[in-house]
């Protein structure tokens, strides 16, 4: 049975035992009309039939387990001589593996900030869930919405549990006569309870609370201002602090993996809705329309498609653009997953295609390196021919020629893999690093896009291994397999006798 099949079998148990079956009752039939000729009954020939052959349950699963154990015995064989082999030819592995490292590597790389970008999700409760709204209009856009717009589709819409706003702000923060500047955003009640997000210290805000014009300026403080500014002191909370001069009060702080919806921007501060009438000149937010800085997210309640909302969202805007035609006439609201629309409206609709577009770039890096690697193991493969002649001759068939040389070239691919994993982490180094400094102010504002390893990370930078290890070795191993066993076999022997020709003769 081929390896393919054992590897589908896994799968597909129930089609393994009717195989068997089938199998089973061929043996019992065959032997029961030898019994017949042998001059026994119908009867007679099938009962002896069925008892020489036994209970065929037992028989099934002694059939299946030797089955599996001869794959296991021979996958094994093939590891221990692919590491041989590789322990052989030193020279053959490293430069295959240095060579792997560097395709497998930018991949991982690549992969990593693509990760950190789209797929790794928010630190909140099903953040599948969690969908951002973004207003456009043909003459140009913020994608953000009115204070009064927002409360339109808040009452309107009945597919999200919860939609919430906030708008960034840059501003000064000062407590015990030490100033630095912050970004923080201004955030309605239901923020924090719409997110699911938990306070490492004291409370966040309440549903409702803080977007009265004119009422007491709140703080919540982000987990790195917290540890940067307060040193992690747990007794902050009640502490009187100054935000572009206003007094405020710190009611909490964020947790530690919690740095707000602003994509790249590790969040300070997290103020009430109220504290725009309280910091700058903020009167028209409440009421006009066209003052339009507040960014509009929501959560879709449970089995609510994107279809659903937007549908929703459709009826409400359009409504307001025959109420409200000198604001809101040619709005068009969309509603995308979060995670596509991190770095800005604009950017949402391509996300995917600029995704594609980097791993086809990180493809074809790793696709020039196996060419490379492909080309070095058919030299070798080609050297290797009188080996494989001999194996040949002696009764390995070319399937299990093919298997031991695929399986050497992924021990060589995941030995790149794991070089090419470490040279992606200190890549990845280096580029947080660089991203860093670009996004972080003198006064260390963060950075806050996670391009750590997890799970995703590691299973594509395994599954490029075993692609690149099928990739580098099916081709040389199917040339090598190919070749005539009697021509190499002759062409051998016609080697050694010309060596053995032109030893010296020896004196009687």
């Amino acid at each position: 049975m081929s390896i393919l099949r054992r590897i589908t079998n896994l799968f597909h148990r129930s089609k393994l035992d009717q195989e068997i079956e089938a199998e089973l009752r061929s043996h019992i039939e065959m032997r029961r009309a030898d019994n017949i000729a042998a001059g026994m009954s119908t009867g007679e020939a099938r009962r002896d039939a069925l008892l020489r052959f036994g209970n065929r349950a037992v028989l099934k699963e002694l059939v299946t387990a030797a089955d599996a154990h001869m794959f296991l015995d021979s996958a094994w064989q093939d590891l221990c001589y692919g590491l041989r082999m590789l322990r052989k030819n030193p020279g053959v592995t490293s430069t295959v593996v240095l060579t792997l490292a560097l395709g497998i590597g930018v991949n991982t790389a690549m992969f990593s900030l693509l990760n950190g970008w789209l797929l790794r999700p928010l630190p909140v409760p099903s953040p599948e869930q969690i969908t951002v709204l973004a207003s456009e209009q043909k003459e140009g856009s913020n994608g953000n919405f009115s204070y009064s717009d927002f409360l339109d589709f808040q009452r309107g819409t009945h597919s999200f549990s919860s939609l919430f706003g906030y708008a960034i702000g840059i501003g000064g923060l000062s407590a015990d006569g030490d100033a630095r500047e912050i970004a923080y955003i201004s955030v309605t009640g239901n923020y924090f309870s719409a997110l699911g997000v938990k306070p490492a210290l004291g409370r966040l805000f309440l549903p409702g609370e803080g977007e009265k014009p004119g009422e007491g300026l709140l703080v919540v403080l982000g987990y790195s201002l917290w540890q940067n500014k307060f040193g992690g002191d747990p007794h902050v909370i009640g502490k009187s602090v100054r935000v572009d001069g206003k007094q405020a009060t710190v009611i909490g702080v964020t947790p530690r993996e919690f740095h707000g919806t602003v994509f790249l921007l590790d969040i300070d501060a997290f103020l009430p809705l109220s504290a725009l009438s309280l910091i700058g000149d903020s009167g028209s937010f409440w009421t006009v329309r066209d003052d339009r800085r507040l960014a509009v997210m929501g959560r879709l309640k449970q089995r609510t498609t994107l279809k659903q909302a937007q549908s929703s969202i459709d009826v409400i805007a359009d409504r307001l653009a025959t109420q409200y035609p000198e604001t809101n006439k040619g709005v068009q609201v969309r509603v995308v997953p979060e995670r596509f629309a991190r770095p800005g409206a604009f950017v949402a609709t391509f996300a995917p295609v600029i995704a594609s577009l980097f791993l086809v770039l990180a493809g074809l890096v790793l696709l020039l390196a196996c060419t490379n690697v492909a080309n070095i193991l058919l030299v070798r493969a080609t050297a290797r021919s009188r080996e494989i002649a001999i194996r040949s001759a002696l009764g390995a068939g070319r399937a299990r020629i093919i298997r031991q040389v695929v399986t050497e070239s992924l021990l060589m691919a995941l030995l790149g893999s794991v070089a090419g994993i470490l040279l992606g982490a200190a890549s990845l180094a280096v580029s947080g690093s660089l991203l860093h400094s670009v996004f972080t102010n003198r006064n260390n504002r963060g950075f806050s896009m996670d391009v750590s390893f997890d799970w995703r990370v590691f299973a594509y930078a395994t599954g490029t291994a075993i692609l690149a290890g099928i990739l580098v070795g099916l081709w040389p191993a199917l040339r090598a397999t190919r070749a005539d066993v009697n021509v190499e076999l002759q062409e051998g022997s016609r080697g050694l006798r010309l060596w053995e020709e032109s030893q010296p003769c020896e004196a009687p």
